[in-house]
């Protein structure tokens, strides 16, 4: 039997304890067995598409990241004499090859490619688990450091040009640092995947809650993080109140 619920906030709750409210102006109708409509590929707006793509793959990325407790922010750049940096599909296929390396350690990722302004691509990130590093240095052999005075390493098991690997501390500032490369325009070609995430990452706990007028007071006055939309389909308001950092 299928099962409807009349809501009008959905409520995250992430692993720190974070919760994040997306309040809307219209109250909206939950169907528990209902199948997603299938659109024909192609169909619609192109550049209409094109834009909700990006807006989901920034969701989930973020979400992915606030929901699992990765130890490792890095960067992977590609030496021109092993990899055509040019070439999406050739980078790809050799960050693929790394990713195979991460798996077969029992290591969680997220990543996502940049397009440099020189039209290179490389790709960041962040990594859960026992990472192979050593201290990077300089040319001078003196060890680098990053602007908070953390040691940079270098990833061992990586062959394919160079890279940097610092520890994370705060998992909602690494979160949106890796989202905002998909809001880079024409970052990925047209058809191209924008992210790689292992499977078994943990993501928000999800609620649809229907929520008085006093009780979302309450969450607002308790808010340390507000934004607020406007569309044609409404008024959408985000809050979130924090929770401990892990």
């Amino acid at each position: 039997m299928e099962k409807r619920i009349n809501y009008n906030v959905r409520r995250k709750t992430f692993l720190d304890g974070t919760q994040q409210y997306m309040f809307y102006s219209n109250a909206k109708e939950k169907s528990f067995t209902e199948n997603k409509k299938k659109t024909k590929k192609g169909g619609g707006d192109p550049e209409k598409n094109k834009e909700d793509a990006r807006k989901r793959a920034i969701q989930i990325i973020y979400d992915l990241i606030r929901c699992n407790p990765f130890t490792w922010f890095i960067t992977l750049t590609f030496d021109p004499e092993k990899v055509n940096s040019f070439d999406y599909d050739e980078c790809v296929e050799y960050m693929k090859r790394f990713t195979q390396k991460l798996r077969d350690r029992g290591l969680l990722y997220v990543l996502v490619p940049e397009l440099h302004e020189s039209g290179r691509y490389h790709f960041h990130g962040v990594v859960l688990g026992k990472l192979p590093v050593v201290p990077a240095k300089n040319p001078y052999g003196k060890l680098m450091l990053d602007d908070k005075g953390r040691q940079i390493y270098n990833i061992s098991i990586y062959e394919y040009g160079f890279t940097t690997a610092t520890a994370i501390d705060d998992l909602a500032r690494a979160a949106s640092y890796v989202a905002k490369y998909i809001t880079k325009e024409d970052c990925v070609p047209a058809g191209k995947k924008s992210y790689w995430a292992s499977r078994s990452l943990k993501r928000p706990e999800v609620d649809y809650l229907e929520l008085s007028e006093v009780e979302y007071c309450e969450i607002y006055n308790q808010a340390a993080y507000k934004k607020v939309t406007e569309s044609q389909w409404g008024r959408f308001e985000l809050l979130e109140i924090r929770g401990k950092e892990v």
